[in-house]
């Protein structure tokens, strides 16, 4: 079955689904909620000489007005555009985050899609593979375009198109704990993927803990779930192998894929990383103090200082950096806008000013730590303050790590296959001669049906 028919009979049962269980609920509401932000004042400016006098409605989907930490947010950017504009009205529908993709799919098909959703990077290819994005090279204007960060923009363009825009993208960096590179004779940190192995393996001799803890070297995640699979891309990049080729053609089938299937056995086999790979389990044992390097989101750092029993005093011993040799790939909030919006020009507005300097302040002084997708962005004071220095480094690994290779609907099935294909390796101790070709096989009939 060709991938459109596939996605089409999807969206046919989620309808009949939502009629037998209703709307979907959020934590205010047994409704999607429609929330709308206070009157416009009449100081709005003219940007776009397309964009209408007259009064317009944007309706905008999204899951930041859904979360408890967020939502101050998302409703403080939509009163500053619209005080902004003056003429422009926006109605907020909040989702919560697991039912968005779904939310949407079952829009297109009931043909009630909104103009813009706040949308992930992954989720990209089903919406485009549908027909539901519309193309913002000829909407936004020319100095926002160039105003984007090009290693971003990479992941957002289908055959030559560019049909979302960046937001908050978030890179993968790889965390180290200073204390422990030290008490292992370690004075720098790694240069290159084959050194932060080798630390590692040194670093795990260390033995225990104060408290007793096993001191491990590096993290490997290997639960049988799609940020495994995600997070494995790095270990298969840094051996030459590759998941897809340019042509979106599943190239996994390699000897240097077989290397990274190895590294990651020898890992476990000899105690440098944890059996137990479960994200959850491995964070806090970073933050306990147990692990020397981890490979995660921007997100993690907030993560460690919570967990950690030393608290904010743990921002000492955390060590940042990228992932080294640009083996790292990025986990994109982006912005959409639908072809059945009758509002385009006004929905391209909107998306300019969420990304936009005054934006992202909003956004920065109601949550804080957004990494920006602009270089106008990245020069606002914000990121310049000491408190925020560690932001720097993120800024710095956007510009080398690498879109994730999401370009067809099936991507996150794909990941779990890789994922599977991992514990088969380092739990179940089949060989990885094996493995990788019956991963790769099962991966290309999920991208054929």
């Amino acid at each position: 079955m060709k991938m459109t028919k596939l996605l089409c009979l999807l969206c046919g049962v989620m309808i009949v689904v939502g009629m037998l269980f209703g709307c979907t609920k959020n934590e205010d509401s047994s409704e999607v909620k429609k929330e709308t932000t206070q009157e416009n004042t009449d100081s709005g400016s003219k940007e776009q000489k397309e964009a209408s006098s007259e009064p317009v409605t944007i309706s905008f989907l999204n899951w930041g007005s859904a979360e408890g930490a967020t939502k101050d947010a998302f409703l403080a950017m939509n009163k500053g555009f619209e005080e902004k504009t003056g003429n422009i009205k926006i109605e907020n529908i909040n989702v919560p985050y697991g039912e968005m993709l779904d939310n949407m799919l079952v829009r297109n098909a009931s043909k009630d899609l909104p103009d813009v959703a706040q949308v992930k990077g992954e989720w990209i290819s089903a919406l485009y593979s549908i027909g539901a994005l519309m193309e913002l090279d000829d909407l936004l204007p020319k100095e926002t375009l160039e105003d984007y960060n090009p290693n971003i923009i990479k992941g957002l363009t289908y055959d030559g198109k560019l049909v979302a825009a960046p937001w908050s993208p978030t890179p993968v960096v790889v965390y180290y704990n200073k204390t422990l590179l030290e008490k292992a004779g370690i004075s720098e940190p790694p240069e290159n993927w084959d050194d932060m192995i080798a630390q590692a393996e040194q670093i795990s001799k260390l033995g225990h803990t104060e408290s007793g803890l096993k001191i491990y070297g590096f993290a490997l995640k290997n639960e049988r779930k799609t940020p495994s699979g995600f997070y494995f891309l790095s270990h298969i990049w840094s051996k030459g192998g590759n998941f897809i080729d340019d042509h979106n053609n599943v190239i996994l089938n390699s000897a240097e894929t077989n290397k990274a299937f190895e590294e990651a056995d020898y890992l476990i086999k000899n105690g440098i990383a944890p059996e137990s790979g479960i994200f959850k389990e491995l964070r806090n044992m970073f933050a306990q103090g147990q692990v020397g390097f981890i490979i995660d989101g921007d997100f993690g750092y907030s993560i460690y200082l919570n967990l950690s029993p030393k608290g904010q005093d743990f921002k000492e011993e955390i060590g940042i950096m990228p992932v080294p040799e640009g083996y790292g790939f990025m986990i994109e909030h982006d912005l959409a806008i639908f072809n059945t919006t009758e509002h385009a020009n006004e929905a391209a507005m909107f998306i300019d000013y969420l990304s936009g300097p005054e934006g992202m302040t909003i956004y920065n002084d109601n949550n804080g730590n957004k990494n920006p997708s602009r270089k106008s962005v990245e020069a606002l004071d914000f990121y310049q303050q000491p408190e925020n220095a560690h932001m720097k480094i993120f800024i710095e690994a956007l510009k080398t790590t690498r879109p994730m290779p999401a370009k067809h609907p099936m991507f996150n099935k794909a990941m779990e296959e890789l994922a599977e294909g991992i514990q088969r390796v380092v739990l179940n101790k089949e060989k990885a001669e094996d493995v990788v070709p019956s991963v790769e096989e099962r991966i290309q009939e999920l991208y054929e049906e």
